[in-house]
């Protein structure tokens, strides 16, 4: 046995013994608060203003109807709170519809969209009318950088978050460029069409470049049409209580699992270090060099799949679910000064869940 494997199993101990004279068990799992959050959503099924704004009337740019539609669904499938990111629009922020629903939450959104450019969801800046819509130039209009570092730059003045959607569509005009240009997050669509595996690497590999930056789902679902669901590529996000603020501030720090529709596995994670204190996803642990971290997950509704542990090598440890409530343990040593932890859930060989990274630095 090596001096490493040694030091880790020393450090297992002392943890399974504060474990022991503790209140709760290693697997005393608190009630943990998610609630469904769908992104990338659209009132209207109508593309002219999108692409002709100059020529379309801003009351055209959504639909109030579909804004009805989408809440109503809402209520029936049980997603809690709403982005309905209407194309370089704000308009159905101020509509009744919006204003005055109380069960459903509302989060202020739109979509930053260029023909040619790419799309980016924009969602909680601030805008006390409808003429404060963050547009590009012309819809129509080829972009340059300082295109995309401007609607980045005004968006987090005015405290919002952008995230760039369906990167690697097949589509190819709709793609973004191969910069972020700082944005705060990716969208993860789980249709074949989307990409998602070359979406995941896309994004894995800004994450071994010392980025931090989490995955979100998004339908793309516009209200009327034919195709699609609205709720497919959904959000379970972590929250302390269930409010707008709450839910943006979880969002800003990447409390996220992505899950291809709501019947998908969900995940709970635990990072404990040997002091006792517990991390969840998003956040980061400071390490000492050769300090492990134990983990606590727990798979629900995934028995038959596999659970994937990535890490900035890679992928470090793959294990069978055999129970619809699944608990796993292991302890992790960073590879890397700045390391981190990422999951995903597979059924029948078809990604299902991917949840966001735990960030691990080690002190030196």
């Amino acid at each position: 046995m090596n001096l490493f494997r040694s030091f880790r199993l020393v450090q297992l101990q002392i943890i399974g013994i504060l474990f022991s004279v503790s209140t709760f068990s290693v697997f005393g799992w608190a009630e943990s608060s998610w609630i469904f959050f769908q992104n990338h959503l659209h009132s209207h099924n109508d593309h002219t203003f999108s692409r002709f704004p100059e020529s379309t009337d801003l009351e055209d740019s959504y639909s109030s109807e579909g804004i009805q539609a989408l809440i109503d669904q809402a209520k029936e499938e049980g997603i809690d709170a709403l982005a309905i990111t209407d194309h370089n629009t704000i308009s159905q922020w101020f509509d009744p519809v919006f204003q005055e629903e109380k069960e459903v939450l509302l989060l202020p959104a739109m979509e930053w969209t260029n023909m040619f450019g790419g799309h980016a969801s924009l969602l909680g800046f601030h805008a006390d009318h409808e003429g404060k819509a963050i547009v590009p130039r012309h819809p129509r209009t080829t972009l340059e950088a300082s295109d995309y570092i401007d609607m980045m730059d005004e968006t987090h003045t005015r405290g919002g978050l952008v995230i760039i959607n369906h990167p690697k569509s097949l589509y190819v005009p709709h793609r973004w460029p191969a910069n972020l240009y700082d944005a705060d997050g990716i969208e993860l669509n789980f249709s074949s069409f989307m990409q998602p595996g070359a979406t995941l690497e896309w994004w894995e590999g800004q994450l071994k470049m010392g980025k931090k930056l989490f995955l979100l789902g998004g339908s793309d679902y516009h209200a009327g049409n034919f195709y699609g669901a609205p709720f497919e590529s959904t959000n379970l996000i972590l929250v302390e209580e269930r409010s707008l603020n709450v839910l943006f501030e979880s969002l800003k720090a990447g409390k996220i699992q992505v899950l291809r529709s709501p019947a998908s596995p969900r995940v709970d994670i635990h990072a404990i270090r040997i002091d006792g204190q517990a991390f969840g996803i998003g956040e980061e642990v400071l390490l000492l060099p050769l300090q492990s971290l134990f983990l606590q997950i727990k798979v629900t509704g995934g028995n038959g799949g596999e659970l994937e542990i990535y890490s900035h090598q890679g992928l470090v440890e793959t294990v069978k679910i055999t129970e619809d409530v699944f608990e796993y343990s292991d302890a992790y040593l960073p590879k890397y000064r700045n390391d981190y932890l990422w999951f995903k859930v597979k059924m029948d060989s078809e990604l299902e869940t991917v949840v966001n990274p735990l960030y691990l630095t080690q002190r030196f």
